[in-house]
Parts: C-alpha cells; sequence; structure tokens
C-alpha cells in the first residue's frame, strides 16, 4: 500500500506543476462549459483526484496553470478546502498555444524547487507518483505503451 511507503502529509520540498489551460476540444461538447480536467470520472473529477493525491504524498505546493473556463476551474478548486498552497497562473493564449507555453509561464516556479509536471487529464496510479519522490534521481519520464484509442480521435455525439 502507497501509505507505507510514503508517510501522508509529510511534506516534501517538491511542488507539482498542472498545465490545465487547454479547451479538450476533442471532447467536444463535454468541454464547451469547463476544462477537460474537470471531467467526472467514477464521481469525481480529474482534477480533484490528481490535487488529493498531491496532498496525500505530501506535496508542498501545485502551480495550476488555467486557460480555457479558467473561473469554473479556479473556483471549482478552491471549493475542495485541501491543506496545499495552490497558486494560479494564467496562460492567456490558450487557444494558439499549447502545453510548452504554459510551462513557459510558469519558469519561475520551477527553477524554485524540484517539480513532478503532470497533466490534468490524466488518470494515473498514486504508487507512480509515490516511487518518483523516493528516487534519488534527477529527471524521469514517465510514459505508457501506445495503444491504438490514443490515436486523437475526437467524441461524436
Amino acid at each position: 500500500m502507497l501509505h507505507d511507503m510514503i508517510m501522508p502529509h509529510k511534506k516534501h520540498n517538491l511542488q507539482m506543476i498542472i498545465p490545465a489551460a487547454g479547451k479538450g476540444a476533442r471532447l467536444g461538447h463535454l468541454t464547451t462549459h469547463k476544462p477537460k480536467c474537470m471531467i467526472e470520472i467514477n464521481g469525481i473529477t480529474l482534477v480533484e483526484r490528481t490535487l488529493r493525491i498531491a496532498v496525500r504524498l505530501g506535496i508542498e505546493r501545485v502551480v495550476l496553470v488555467v486557460g480555457h473556463c479558467k473561473e469554473v476551474l479556479i473556483s471549482h478548486v478552491k471549493s475542495l478546502k485541501l491543506d496545499i498552497d495552490i497558486v494560479f497562473i494564467e496562460n492567456e493564449e490558450y487557444e494558439t498555444t499549447n502545453n510548452i507555453m504554459s510551462l513557459y509561464l510558469v519558469r519561475n516556479y520551477l527553477a524554485e524547487k524540484d517539480s513532478l509536471i503532470v497533466e490534468s487529464d490524466l488518470i494515473f496510479d498514486e504508487e507512480l507518483l509515490g516511487d518518483l519522490i523516493k528516487k534519488k534521481s534527477y529527471s524521469y519520464v514517465v510514459v505508457d505503451k501506445y495503444k491504438d484509442y490514443m490515436d486523437g480521435h475526437r467524441l461524436i455525439n
């Protein structure tokens, strides 16, 4: 169990960067009035799930890059009342740029401390991040094997 490996709420000098500015256009009507990280899976939004994992792992700060429907996302995150420092950075050019611009906007935060960069629309095993936190090396990239459903199809009514 993860909680046996990483003490819950033990603070690590670590931050999580979450680029969440994009429109999620491939999800069609599901993201017209909310960012894709607010899609619910099993009754919890993707962003809430990721933030609760960050709290359990003892991450000190989350830097959340917002753009599309930013007010909805900021309100949702604040309503969670989580025990973690959350900084909101706006990517005003989210419609014409990508996550590279979002990371550029948080470059000063990236220079301050070690960071986990976690895409806002991922579902991942909590233990994966716990294992990364325990490692004493510098850089890791976690990817999954390509599967047929990863080809970027759009959701169609």
